[in-house]
């Protein structure tokens, strides 16, 4: 069996280095309730950071997305994105 809140660690460990996988096996998680409850504007956040390190697999998810969520709900995702970002940057300093 699975232990998803040992790998959902391990995904945020590799996710606060920057990894695209991470990011992208994050949005999954997130996106289909694996070890948390579903949400998909968290979903959208992580799909959006590894789409923007050219994870094709994650540009398609964003995209579906898109058809699901409203504006709102993906200015919230992006926020977020941004706020993990921003954060991420300032350790790395």
């Amino acid at each position: 069996t699975v232990d998803f809140a040992k790998a959902l660690t391990f995904l945020k460990q590799a996710a606060s280095q920057g990894h695209p996988r991470a990011f992208y096996n994050l949005g999954v998680a997130h996106k289909e309730g694996k070890g948390l409850e579903p949400d998909l504007v968290e979903a959208y956040k992580w799909f959006h950071l590894a789409a923007e390190m050219g994870h094709k697999e994650a540009m398609e998810e964003r995209k579906g997305l898109v058809q699901k969520l409203g504006s709102q709900e993906i200015m919230e995702a992006l926020r977020r994105s941004f706020r993990f970002q921003s954060s991420k940057d300032k350790k790395l300093q």
